[in-house]
């Protein structure tokens, strides 16, 4: 009886020290599987730019899901086609964190899966006008995915030009041309010395400049200025800047209202343009009958641009009288015939491709001052006429009437010293009247 109790007691020690001894065994690998399923990535786990070490499915998914939205809300993406450029609608990629997840292997980078609608890609080749058979489709997309599949925040760009398949040539998008006079020397060295000038993008091109780098001094103000024009003309109906422009004190002959170009080196004034665009393009300039042609060549613009002048703002000349000893009593004589001034307003419109005007700029205010009519007029005193030659019941000189014309009333009624005056009028009247002192640019 005692030998099966002890029997017993053998069993049941033999069962204890088994189970504890599987328990130490089994239990170690059964917590490892339990901790493998809470910390499934191991060490040095990405997925695209976010490390995922360490973390389950579901923690990985929500810190995914974090730098999504932070990239969205961080990240522009500029889409631009020769002057054009648009943001790209963020919401269109499409993420696919659990797809990401589900493909991630422990221990190594991964790829973040983002996509992108198709539709989207043809809407963004209507909204440029770029026909689906000219563009490579899979090289934009690729390069439109690789911000969002690598969380690169900021500001980026995207040249469509370059998914072209064939790129534009040049062709001639605009022209202008100038009539002179007396200046075939000048235009000839012009049209010797640059006969094509090529405009870089991104940067300007100054006829001082360009005169200086030639170390050439015998262009007159007038030669420089016509070719100015003729420029300015032509890069009008562009997206070309003007940088700086400048303007006579009276509209020359050989410009238009609105499109003169005034340069003169002793006067610091020159006409500055500047290339916004990413090609380059040529200015080439030809001369033929007492004409200055100018043509600007390049990619073709995607817009097309017009240029409207606005009524001309007219203002009057005034009269401005100065004396003149050598003229009789009363005798009055125009020594300056007064012209009417203006004020001339330049708009460049903005026309897609449907023929909508997307924009209207107001380009400069061209002001031209009147040129005032200066009278010359007598200083000489009323003659006496002697009471024997007086009409009878005329009562002496208090009641005889003044041959000088009205006009005359305002001259020298304060008792001012005519000499002093007529100096001072003339002063004002002479000061800075040359063609060339005067100047506004209001370019915007």
């Amino acid at each position: 009886m005692e030998n099966k109790r002890d029997l017993k007691l053998i069993l049941l020690m033999l069962l204890c020290t088994g189970f504890f001894f599987s328990f130490s065994i089994f239990g170690e690998q059964a917590y490892d599987r339990v901790s493998a399923s809470k910390a499934e990535f191991q060490e040095n786990t990405a997925i695209g730019p976010v490390d995922v070490s360490l973390l389950t499915s579901e923690g990985a998914l929500k810190k995914l899901q974090q730098e999504q939205n932070t990239w969205m809300k961080q990240t522009t993406i500029n889409l631009q086609y020769k002057e054009k450029k648009i943001p790209f609608d963020n919401s269109s990629f499409i993420f696919s964190p659990g797809k990401s997840i589900d493909g991630a292997a422990s221990g190594v980078k991964n790829p973040l899966v983002v996509d992108v609608a198709g539709e989207m890609i043809s809407a963004v080749l209507i909204d440029f006008a770029i026909e689906e058979g000219s563009f490579n489709r899979k090289a934009f997309i690729q390069e439109l995915l690789s911000y969002p599949s690598t969380l690169q925040k900021g500001v980026h760009s995207i040249k469509l030009e370059d998914f072209l398949q064939e790129q534009q040539g040049k062709k001639v998008i605009s022209e202008a041309a100038v009539t002179f006079r007396d200046n075939s020397e000048q235009m000839d060295l012009w049209v010797s010395q640059f006969p094509t000038v090529t405009i870089k993008p991104h940067s300007q091109f100054s006829i001082m400049d360009a005169v200086a780098e030639k170390g050439i001094k015998t262009f007159t103000s007038e030669g420089l200025s016509i070719a100015a024009t003729a420029i300015y003309k032509a890069v009008l109906p562009t997206n070309f800047s003007i940088t700086e422009r400048s303007i006579s004190r009276e509209l020359p002959y050989y410009a238009e209202a609105g499109y003169e170009a005034k340069v003169d080196y002793f006067k610091n004034m020159d006409l500055i343009i500047a290339n916004p665009n990413d090609d380059e393009y040529v200015l080439e300039f030809k001369q033929a009958d007492n004409q200055l042609h100018v043509s600007l060549a390049g990619p073709e613009l995607l817009y097309q641009y017009k240029i409207v002048l606005s009524e001309k703002e007219t203002f009057k000349p005034k009269n401005i009288f100065q004396y003149d000893a050598k003229l009789a009593y009363g005798q009055q004589k125009v020594k300056t015939q007064g012209t009417e001034g203006f004020l001339q307003k330049v708009y460049r419109e903005t026309v897609d491709s449907t023929g909508v005007t997307t924009d209207r700029e107001l380009l400069s205010e061209d002001f031209y001052p009147p040129i005032h009519t200066v009278v010359l007029q007598s200083i000489q005193p009323k003659p006496e006429i002697p009471e024997s030659e007086m009409p009878p019941g005329t009562g002496g000189a208090s009641g005889t009437q003044t041959d000088v014309p009205q006009a005359n009333a305002n001259a020298n009624t304060n008792g001012t010293a005519p000499q002093a005056e007529q100096t001072q009028q003339e002063n004002n009247t002479n000061k800075d009247t040359s063609d060339n002192s005067y100047y506004m640019n209001h370019t915007k």
